[in-house]
């Protein structure tokens, strides 16, 4: 069991089934289970790596710093679309005044 801690609610997809988990509430949270957090459509697949899993699970080092990239530069990107936003909608405010 984990506890959801944070103050924005997640969903746990979980043998086919969605359930959303509030803020203190908790959820068994399982191999191969989708992680949704939300607001912002961010999703996580939670894997379990103990011993079994760890020998038929193969990653290289090289596929884990290109995924970190990948999340690295979509975290920018995200970042910059939230930053247009933001000035777009301080210049409309600026408009009206």
């Amino acid at each position: 069991m984990r506890l959801q801690e944070g103050t924005n609610p997640i969903v746990v997809q979980s043998e086919g089934q969605r359930r959303k988990v509030c803020a203190q509430q908790r959820a068994k949270i399982m191999h191969d289970d989708v992680l949704e957090l939300i607001p912002g459509e961010y999703f996580m697949k939670y894997v379990n790596m103990s011993d079994e899993r760890k020998s038929s699970t193969s990653v290289e080092s090289h596929d884990l710093k290109k995924g970190k990239r990948h999340s690295e530069e979509d975290s920018v990107a995200a970042k910059r679309n939230r930053q247009v936003m933001e000035d777009e909608a301080l210049a409309r405010t600026l408009q009206v005044s």
